[in-house]
């Protein structure tokens, strides 16, 4: 999992319309947030990475896990429903949640799952661990009835994890993660639960699509659509697909990262590497490349943060990804978060750096354009949204 990924519940339901279901997503923060919280993630996941070669050793896989996520809902696993909190994450396969006797402080302030009041569930016995950047989660693998609003998907194979670190899930609203990616990453053999609701014919088309409501004054984020997308809210004119270069991660070609004006800058000049990924905050870009977008938009960079004076953000730049010969333009309002720093108001930049040679099209981006991910066709497709 590159990134924590987004978080869907049907809280109130989920909308049937036609062959496709609407999910509605709300907001995991309703003020600005703290400063702090970025700049912990990055210091966690940048020290994880010095564990890289010793877990490689040892046949675990690192799932990196940044930024935290801005959106979350509810699903419900087993007979009767237990109702959990849980992340919908395009960058991991696996669906996992903390058991009912999980002792860890972690679980303690979250809802847990038991195995013991559900009627449908199958025990499966095989050992699960999952290593993200900033903390991981240890357990076995069971299947039930995974329920989100009226959609059922039966036998859903996922992970009871009686061990979850403190670290970031303490601090996390999410109770779980259900992996949106593709099968090949899934740990256990697991089938992810998005292909099991094509597999079982709860679908007519092979697609989900995610729209985010970045304005703060608004307690719905967005939506989710299992099976279809939504027209009106978005400018088909606009629609570009972009193959994906990796049928396990949301990962494809992006063209090129360029800022507007006379003396504007380019980067990633040669095509590069990138993912959309819904749970991860932030854009995040390799080191050096990030660097020079900060100093090109003069920005104060302070534990790997980059703050501009908000007064002054009608004189920053656009910011284009250019995506299969189509550009797609951030203004400084949708690239600059408002949050607060010692009771202040601080704007950073929504951009970040860590040591890895790929881009990671984050909430930042993906709050300004329609999102359509295609399991069928192995494509993402993106377009602007309507005003």
């Amino acid at each position: 999992m590159f990134t924590f990924v987004l978080l869907v519940v049907a809280a109130v339901g989920i909308i049937p319309s036609q062959s496709y279901y609407h999910v509605p997503l709300y907001k995991m923060y309703k003020s600005p947030r703290s400063v702090e919280e970025p700049q912990r993630e990055l210091k966690d996941y940048k020290d994880s990475l010095r564990m890289y070669p010793m877990l490689k050793k040892i046949g675990r896989e690192i799932l990196r896990n940044s930024l935290n996520t801005q959106y979350y809902g509810n699903v419900t696993l087993g007979t009767p429903p237990q109702e959990l909190t849980v992340v919908f994450d395009t960058g991991s396969a696996n669906l996992w949640v903390p058991l009912a006797n999980c002792p860890s402080f972690a679980c303690i302030i979250h809802n847990t799952y038991d195995h013991k009041q559900s009627s449908t569930y199958q025990p499966n016995g095989k050992a699960l661990r999952i290593n993200y950047g900033t903390g991981s989660i240890t357990g076995e693998m069971s299947s039930d009835v995974l329920q989100i609003g009226d959609l059922q998907v039966k036998n859903q194979l996922f992970g009871e994890a009686p061990q979850v670190s403190n670290s970031p899930f303490g601090r996390s609203k999410a109770d779980g993660i259900l992996g949106l990616a593709f099968p090949p990453i899934a740990k256990g053999q697991a089938i992810p639960p998005f292909f099991n609701m094509i597999d079982q014919g709860l679908l007519d088309k092979p697609v989900f699509s995610v729209y985010l409501n970045r304005n703060p004054d608004e307690e719905v984020g967005g939506e989710i659509i299992f099976g279809g997308v939504d027209e009106k809210r978005f400018n088909k004119e606009s629609l570009t697909t972009v193959p994906l270069t990796n049928p396990t991660y949301w990962m494809f070609k992006m063209d090129e990262v360029s800022t507007s004006g006379t003396n504007g800058k380019s980067w990633c000049q040669n095509g590069c590497r990138a993912t959309a990924d819904t749970g991860t905050s932030f854009i995040v870009g390799p080191t050096k490349e990030v660097a020079e977008i900060m100093e090109f938009l003069d920005a104060q960079v302070l534990q790997g943060v980059g703050y501009v004076p908000c007064d002054e953000l009608h004189k920053l730049p656009d910011i284009t990804f250019h995506l299969n010969g189509k550009g797609y333009t951030l203004k400084a309002e949708d690239y600059v978060l408002e949050m607060t720093e010692a009771g202040e108001k601080a704007c950073i930049v929504g951009f970040a750096s860590l040591p890895q040679p790929f881009w990671i099209l984050g909430d930042v981006f993906l709050g300004k354009y329609y999102t359509i991910f295609n399991v069928e066709d192995r494509t993402v497709s993106f377009a602007s949204l309507k005003q």
